[in-house]
């Protein structure tokens, strides 16, 4: 694809464009509105399915909070592994994998997300804290 809207290409010839859906411009207004979303409890799951994986971190974080009554795990599960995969690694992500195969238990990839970016801030935050008395002690 050269552009928001789907091409064909046919051999040699020009692109021939073809006219988005009503469905595809829905989607395209949710992608663009992501700010004003709030609430997804009633829209079906396929519709989320289509729009939810362009939101980064904090827009996914805040759909999901403002989403009252409905869980959108089996959504944005997968998702969220990703943003792991992307923040962290596919070596931390595959060692999280391995203890939940080996302890049997599942989390949501959201909660592990969450307490990991956590736990690095903190890492990160004592590693300042530690350079900066190393500093003061010269």
């Amino acid at each position: 694809m050269r552009s928001r809207h789907h091409t064909i290409e046919k051999w040699d010839t020009e692109p021939i464009r073809r006219i988005p859906t009503l469905v595809d411009l829905c989607v395209q207004k949710a992608i663009d509105n992501v700010r004003y979303m709030g609430d997804v409890g009633e829209t079906d799951q396929h519709r989320l399915e289509r729009f939810l994986p362009h939101y980064t971190v904090e827009q996914l974080m805040h759909i999901e909070d403002a989403t009252e009554e409905r869980d959108l795990s089996p959504v944005t599960d997968n998702l969220w592994k990703n943003f792991y995969l992307l923040q962290f690694g596919a070596k931390a992500t595959n060692v999280v994998i391995e203890r939940m195969k080996e302890k049997r238990v599942s989390f949501k990839w959201r909660q592990l997300y969450e307490v990991t970016f956590t736990r690095a801030i903190n890492l990160r935050g004592s590693h300042v804290g530690v350079l900066t008395r190393a500093i003061n002690l010269r």
